[in-house]
């Protein structure tokens, strides 16, 4: 009996520790960002902005490569921003006029006006074009986004019409 429990402990005591041998591991991988939280109030909570430029003289806009509109400056601002976010990126996207592609296409329905485009800049001249991007820093948990914008004609000869483009605006915050 003696003789059979040693031969059972030791067969025991084989197969536990073979079992160790063909064991294997799997590394478990956590990963993640922290990201800065974002303002709570953009453009005063207003969801768009509006530039008017009024009623415009053709005249202005005749000779092509001329001096088009006055130019309207105006800003967007960001507030509420909490400690720790530290800048604004504002990337902005929209269609791009095929005759002058520096400049936002007149997509103003019904009777469009012909041969203007919209100029936006970031001052004093930086110019946004679709996929732009300008970073403002955050001061005070607010920043301000400054723009601003004039009509144009590169061709010269444009028809009377209406001018209307939408840029779309996007916030990511560092």
């Amino acid at each position: 009996m003696n003789k059979s429990l040693k031969i059972l402990i030791t067969m025991t005591l084989a197969l536990l520790l073979t079992g160790n041998a063909f064991a294997d591991s799997v590394s478990i991988t956590v990963n993640g960002r922290i990201l800065p939280s974002p303002c709570t109030t953009i453009n005063d909570g207003n969801p768009g902005v509006l530039v008017p430029f009024g009623d415009l003289q053709i005249n202005s806009f005749s000779i092509p490569g001329g001096n088009g509109s006055d130019w309207i400056n105006f800003t967007i601002p960001v507030s509420g921003c909490p400690a720790g976010t530290n800048n604004v990126v504002v990337t902005f996207s929209g269609t791009m006029d095929p005759t002058d592609s520096m400049r936002w296409k007149n997509t103003a329905g019904g009777t469009a006006a012909t041969n203007i485009s919209i100029d936006l800049l970031n001052p004093p001249s930086t110019r946004i074009t679709n996929g732009t991007s300008i970073t403002v820093p955050i001061t005070a948990g607010t920043a301000i986004i400054p723009l601003r914008t004039h009509l144009f004609s590169a061709l010269g000869s444009p028809m009377p019409g209406a001018v209307a483009t939408v840029i779309v605006a996007t916030f990511t915050y560092q």
